[in-house]
């Protein structure tokens, strides 16, 4: 039954447009639908564009906006820095070597806090198999070693040893015949 007697401002009768719960809440969850997705868009997880938002999952680069233009590095410093010793420290230089351990003493050169040093270790033994080996001062833990078996003695080796007091030892096992040791760079 339609009462004619309340019109709408366009001519047309009240209650021509009554709403049912069946057609607006399809979920009979006591929230009209469209306002679901009205929350459900506010909380997009996946939206093609946005005006803005509080999180995102990701961005693409060209969306990111105030970005700048360089990204220069803050002031910092680094350790483990690598000293180059130039000219190299030589140590025996062509000299022969008894058997036994020969403590090796670093100059100062400016450097402190030494870690570990490169070192070359060349030579030619005498007899065959003998070998020699740089250790870290006061110890019997070798870094840097070779042995010799072939024929001609010959022995050259390179590697990190690490430096304990400014100080390095160099072990033969047996006289060497002539021999070097270069130290070429500290790493600090």
């Amino acid at each position: 039954m339609t009462d004619s007697l309340f019109k709408w401002s366009d001519g047309l009768p009240v209650g021509g447009g009554d709403m049912e719960k069946s057609v607006y809440d399809t979920d009979n969850d006591g929230k009209v639908d469209t306002a679901e997705m009205a929350d459900r868009a506010a909380e997009a997880v996946h939206a093609t564009t946005a005006d803005s938002a509080l999180t995102a999952a990701s961005v693409p680069w060209a969306g990111v906006t105030g970005k700048p233009t360089t990204f220069a590095p803050s002031a910092h410093s680094h350790t483990g820095l690598i000293y180059g010793f130039d000219p190299p420290i030589k140590i025996f230089d062509g000299a022969g070597i008894t058997a036994g351990t020969h403590n090796i003493y670093l100059p100062d050169y400016g450097v402190s806090g030494y870690s570990w040093v490169f070192v070359i270790v060349g030579g030619r033994s005498d007899p065959a198999g003998a070998y020699m080996h740089v250790r870290k001062y006061g110890t019997t833990e070798w870094f840097v070693a070779y042995a010799s078996s072939s024929a001609v003695h010959n022995i050259f080796v390179s590697g990190w040893c690490p430096v304990a007091s400014n100080r390095i030892a160099l072990y033969a096992s047996a006289s060497i015949g002539w021999g070097y040791l270069r130290i070429t760079a500290a790493k600090i």
